[in-house]
């Protein structure tokens, strides 16, 4: 048997996988959007499917006020979503950085090159 889904299904229910997982964040008193507001995230697997979604999500989110470190492997679907999300959310930060999480002895040098000013990270969604 062989089973598909089609790209619009996969993305409507990684959207709403994401979207669920960040309204539980407000299940102790406090809206998600005030207590992410304000901070850097970082995702890995930040190019397709939940890590992607994640990203629009905490932007919807935090109303656009939030710091977003972006990466994976494929650097060019994340320049295009860091591109959109800022389109979306003129106030949202985006910083695309190319990371293959399973070349482990690169990790160091690579937290090394992040910008100082991005080096503060509040939130790590490992998605990769």
């Amino acid at each position: 048997m062989k089973f598909s889904v089609s790209s619009f299904v996969f993305k409507s229910l990684t959207s709403t996988l994401a979207r669920n997982s960040i309204r539980k964040m407000s299940s102790y008193g406090s809206s998600a959007g005030s207590r992410i507001a304000g901070k850097t995230v970082l995702i890995t697997g930040a190019s397709a499917g939940i890590g992607e979604a994640t990203a629009y999500e905490l932007a919807e989110a935090s109303g656009g006020d939030i710091r977003l470190i972006l990466s994976a492997r494929r650097v060019e679907n994340l320049s295009k979503i860091s591109k959109d999300l800022e389109a979306k959310y003129p106030k949202v930060k985006v910083l695309p950085l190319a990371l293959d999480v399973s070349k482990y002895k690169e990790i160091p040098q690579w937290v090394k090159d992040i910008p100082q000013e991005w080096s503060n990270v509040d939130v790590l969604i490992n998605n990769a």
